[in-house]
């Protein structure tokens, strides 16, 4: 892409313009910052260290680092994304239904910020950016909805290129259980292991009491372990989970709304529609009807 592009959806800003970071050299908020080198070389300083990016590096910078001063090459092109840290709880517990290991990939990334794509990934991401900056002139509503169709798929996409990654670094891949076991907190591990069980019962409209006494903890505990590692309640993330499977069910079978409710194993489908309006605001037909 030659021509400079900012796009920005819902707080999540992505850009071709690389002057778009000094924007947030300052901001008090704990942000995430991807950066993709497209052709050119960037030198960027990240707390402790200075990394020198080349074509095809992706660059992570962790939540709580401020990004430095960087230095560039006057032919340099990059994409670069940012997002609040508050959003992306959010993806990061969307995953833990799917992704078994998304813990040891998030402390990878930590431990790991610069990663080198092969070109078909560079054109594979890069192709997502594109078509943001594409739909970029049609409505907000509309590209909303690109981005939230887009966003499953580039999750996938970053889980699988973490897994390349993970595995080419035998080292890493060795010692990893033992850094976790070393520099995990109690909370984040109770956290996992709630996030893996809920993965297995979400089905089952267990209380949170039933989480809590499977972890050995208290109800109380477990919500405290939930707030300080996510920022929501054990029952906010249940219900969360239950919404994601509901809306699936709406949008990508034909199941009639009483077929889905018992599936979900509501006792009638008058209740599974009253769950569903205190949540979106509208019924499940409505919602089917709006969104296909």
């Amino acid at each position: 892409m030659t021509k400079r592009q900012t796009v920005t959806i819902s707080d999540i800003t992505i850009s071709s313009d690389l002057s778009v970071i000094e924007q947030y050299l300052t901001q008090s908020e704990d942000l995430l910052l991807m950066l993709l080198c497209q052709s050119g070389r960037l030198r960027i300083d990240v707390p402790e260290q200075v990394i020198d990016m080349q074509p095809n590096d992706l660059l992570f910078t962790t939540p709580r680092d401020v990004v430095g001063h960087y230095m560039s090459t006057p032919d340099v092109a990059c994409i670069i994304c940012v997002t609040p840290l508050r959003m992306m709880k959010d993806v990061v517990f969307s995953c833990l239904r799917t992704e078994n290991n998304w813990y040891d990939k998030f402390e990878y990334i930590k431990r790991n910020p610069l990663l080198h794509l092969t070109d078909p990934e560079l054109q594979l991401l890069g192709g997502y950016a594109q078509t943001i900056y594409l739909h970029r002139p049609a409505s907000g509503t509309t590209l909303d909805r690109v981005v939230q169709q887009l966003t499953p798929a580039v999750i996938s996409e970053f889980m699988l290129l973490m897994d390349r990654h993970m595995i080419q670094n035998k080292e890493y891949i060795s010692s990893l259980e033992r850094v976790v076991d070393a520099n995990s907190s109690r909370g984040q591990q109770l956290f996992y292991q709630f996030a893996q069980l809920l993965s297995s019962n979400y089905m089952r409209r267990l209380p949170v009491g039933w989480y809590a006494d499977e972890l050995s903890i208290t109800a109380k505990y477990l919500t405290f372990i939930c707030r300080q590692t996510i920022g929501k309640t054990p029952s906010s993330l249940i219900d969360e989970v239950m919404m994601q499977e509901i809306k699936k069910r709406l949008l990508d079978t034909n199941d009639t709304i009483k077929e889905i409710a018992y599936a979900m194993n509501y006792g009638s489908a008058s209740s599974f529609c009253k769950f569903f309006r205190q949540k979106m605001g509208i019924s499940p037909l409505q919602f089917r009807q709006q969104n296909r």
